[in-house]
């Protein structure tokens, strides 16, 4: 990862400008730039930015809140918003990270019974053909499937390996899958 992912992370995780982060650090804005731009900071700032990273982004803890359950069909049902639970989140989660908890055989032989697929950031459909993605179709249904090209502007089939396909929906978002956490990736074991 380059110096310019570490700022950029670190702005984004902290919610702050580039002139705030430079008031902080006692540089300019225009320095910042520079640096999300390529340019290495020198090395009392580096040592700074590089512990903000390990302290801000690599260590934080996150919850999200459980948005749903993918059932069979890669529907994902969603929770009742009075009774959604949080889940751990994955590293590099944001506040627009949302989370599924995968039930039973639903998206065998890709991901087991209990494992957390995370999404944040929304693209382009045509971005993401071909792909495993999260698909929100225009009647608010989400989805978790390959994304493939129906048969006009604007319609797309939506395939996976254990169900029917979707054909010809009309998708209002696709969000690329962030993370997978197996079931027991976070089990401790505890020796006698």
């Amino acid at each position: 990862m380059t110096m310019a992912d570490k700022v950029r992370a670190i702005l984004m995780e902290r919610q702050i400008t580039q002139g705030q982060l430079a008031a902080e650090l006692d540089v300019s804005q225009p320095t910042v730039a520079r640096w999300l731009a390529g340019a290495d900071p020198e090395q009392r700032r580096r040592k700074l930015l590089e512990e903000m990273y390990e302290n801000e982004v690599l260590r934080k803890t996150y919850v999200v809140y459980l948005s749903g359950y993918v059932w069979h069909g890669q529907a994902i049902v969603p929770v009742d918003p009075e009774k959604a639970e949080m889940v751990t989140a994955c590293q590099g989660a944001n506040g627009f990270t949302k989370a599924a908890i995968v039930e039973g055989d639903a998206m065998m032989p890709l991901f087991g019974d209990g494992w957390t697929i995370y999404w944040s950031h929304p693209m382009e459909p045509g971005e993401l053909l071909n792909s495993l993605c999260v698909i929100e179709t225009e009647d608010g249904n989400l989805y978790v499937k390959t994304l493939r090209r129906g048969s006009g502007d604007g319609l797309f089939t939506l395939t996976s390996p254990s169900s029917t396909d979707i054909i010809d929906a009309k998708v209002s978002a696709c969000f690329p899958i962030d993370w997978v956490r197996p079931r027991y990736a976070y089990a401790r074991i505890n020796l006698p």
